[in-house]
């Protein structure tokens, strides 16, 4: 005995009411989907409604009967997606105004199979922190965030762990000078829709003699100095050099004119 279509849907939504709802958690700008599993649907008109504060709005709508699909609401027109044969919803570029209930009807009746999204900020890249104190020999490394955070460290020990005091939010972790200076260690912030991890800050980073920087900018202070006063020098020599081969020849070809007249002056006058 053949089922025709439309019993075969009226089978599998009567099935699918048992199914309990999804929760899904997604980071802004991410990408979701929600997909009923009720198989195919290729004859079949679908409906997704997004319910949040007690506001129901229709997302996407596929009519079978007249082979239009609407994308009714200004919050979903330009991210929203439907496979009509799988009933698949897909949503992109999350923001945090898509949080709420999501439900699917199948020919005007809706599915129990439902969909709580909750769309939340990831967490940043930490930014490990070097934090000095009044003992020169111990120095504090900070990672700040209202997150859960999580140290870790090369030598695969278990750090010195403290928390900051408020109003900051996050920990810190204490090291010496006499500790292993080759020890690197990373923080890493998690929530529920994200984690990413520091790059990795080492103790011999962390403790430096003053003296020796001191030196080194003084030496750097020196090279520049004598770079500046080579600078200088050939600008004036240059300007020296051109005044002398241009201005002085000027001078000492109106001395030789003068001269020449001058000569000419006396023979003519002895001539006479």
């Amino acid at each position: 005995m053949k089922i025709s279509r439309g019993c075969y849907v009226a089978l599998v939504l009567a099935l699918v009411t048992a199914v309990s709802g999804v929760d899904v958690k997604a980071e802004v700008g991410d990408e979701v989907s929600f997909k009923p599993d009720i198989g195919s649907l290729k004859d079949s008109s679908i409906t997704w409604k997004y319910t949040t504060r007690g506001d129901v709005i229709k997302v996407i709508e596929w009519d079978n009967d007249f082979k239009t699909l609407e994308k009714l609401n200004p919050k979903f027109k330009t991210r929203v997606a439907l496979d009509r044969t799988t009933g698949e919803l897909t949503i992109k570029d999350l923001q945090l105004g898509h949080t709420g209930l999501y439900t699917i009807e199948i020919n005007n009746k809706e599915l129990y199979k439902r969909f709580t999204l909750t769309v939340k900020e990831g967490v940043p890249k930490p930014q490990l922190k070097q934090e000095e104190t009044s003992d020169n020999n111990v120095r504090y490394l900070t990672c700040e965030y209202n997150a859960m955070i999580r140290w870790a460290c090369s030598d695969g020990e278990k750090p010195q762990i403290t928390k900051l005091a408020k109003p900051r939010q996050g920990e810190f972790i204490t090291f010496r000078r006499s500790e292993n200076q080759d020890v690197c260690c990373t923080c890493t912030l998690k929530n529920d829709v994200s984690e990413k991890t520091s790059d990795p800050v080492c103790v011999n980073d962390l403790f430096y003699d003053l003296s020796i920087t001191f030196i080194c900018w003084i030496v750097i202070i020196g090279v520049l100095s004598v770079c500046l006063f080579i600078v200088i020098t050939v600008i004036l020599c240059r300007r020296i050099f051109f005044k002398t081969w241009l201005i002085l020849p000027k001078d000492a070809s109106r001395r030789s004119r003068s001269s020449k007249g001058f000569s000419k002056k006396l023979t003519f006058v002895q001539y006479k």
